[in-house]
């Protein structure tokens, strides 16, 4: 499998990267190779039969897509997924976590590609990495679909011209959970170990509702399936989801995945015309759509997905 890492080189825009970076080369023994991104070259290792490739930009990735896609496209056409390797923080924001998301802008409708079995790898090697080193103080937690673009200003259509499948790989919330040495180095080595969990077998999912880092998305990509895209409330609100034909929006995002979904799951709160549209688009995809307690039944691939035991 290959693997791109993106990480901004300067400590006043992000203060996770440059020292996992810096960390990150020294862990695997990354040489330059002959790549260049934003007129940097790209350092590449080799683990355990998997190619990882670590890239520096001046500024944060998100907002020069179209300085980069091109490069990004055009040297790493096979790369399994993209990493960008920030920090998080944010209003109400939860402080000592991991978390990690897809790109997506929900209220438009666009949606990049993505990968829920990547994503849910990403996660559990982070988890992995997180209990081994007996980091009790910190969770590692499922984050809804978005793309930090928007916050530089950039326009949502940009999120398409990358790709391969990007997620936000994050330290939050806090300087003090940035600079957390311990919490760097559990990032580090969980990006060499994604392999190692990339053969679960779980159903593919979209996720319908309730907040931006649901509990019950981050338990259910932990135990029950793989969430491709997750378009929490406060998304589905803005982006007039409860209004006829919104249903559309649903299945573009079901269509930027690289495996089909298998069902969506809408949060029980949901409000009904979304839960409808959630129907609606499930009915257009010829899946099933289901309450997100439904999950917790021990025997839900059977009742839901009809499986055999």
């Amino acid at each position: 499998m290959k693997f791109l890492f993106l990480f901004c080189s300067d400590l006043s825009v992000d203060p996770v990267a440059p020292a996992v970076l810096h960390q990150a080369k020294i862990h695997y023994g990354a040489a330059s190779s002959s790549f260049i991104v934003g007129e940097k070259s790209v350092f590449q290792a080799q683990v355990d039969g998997h190619q990882l490739f670590f890239a520096e930009t001046q500024r944060y990735a998100s907002e020069i897509y179209p300085e980069i896609a091109e490069q990004l496209n055009s040297q790493f056409p096979d790369v399994d997924m993209i990493g960008l390797i920030n920090w998080h923080a944010g209003t109400n924001a939860p402080a000592k976590i991991f978390c990690a998301h897809s790109t997506a802008d929900v209220p438009s409708g666009i949606f990049g590609a993505t990968s829920g079995k990547l994503l849910a790898a990403t996660l559990l090697a982070i988890e992995a990495e997180r209990s081994s080193a007996g980091l009790t103080d910190f969770r590692t937690l499922f984050e809804a679909s978005h793309w930090s673009g928007l916050t530089f200003g950039r326009q949502a259509s940009e999120l398409i011209q990358v790709k391969a499948p990007v997620f936000d790989i994050e330290i939050g919330s806090f300087p003090d959970d940035w600079a957390n040495p311990a919490a760097q180095q559990v990032l580090v080595q969980a990006l060499g170990k994604i392999p190692d969990f990339c053969g679960i077998n779980r159903p593919r999912a979209l996720y319908l509702g309730g907040v931006h880092f649901e509990p019950s998305a981050t338990e259910i990509v932990f135990h029950s399936a793989v969430i491709e895209h997750h378009l929490p409330n406060q998304w589905l609100v803005s982006g007039e989801y409860n209004l006829p034909g919104a249903e559309e929006k649903i299945v573009a995002a079901a269509k930027s995945c690289l495996s089909s979904p298998e069902l969506i799951i809408f949060h029980d709160g949901l409000k009904s015309l979304y839960k409808e549209n959630a129907r609606k688009a499930a009915e257009l995809l010829g899946v099933p759509c289901v309450s997100h307690k439904k999950l917790r039944a021990p025997d839900w691939r059977q009742t839901i997905l009809k499986e055999k035991i």
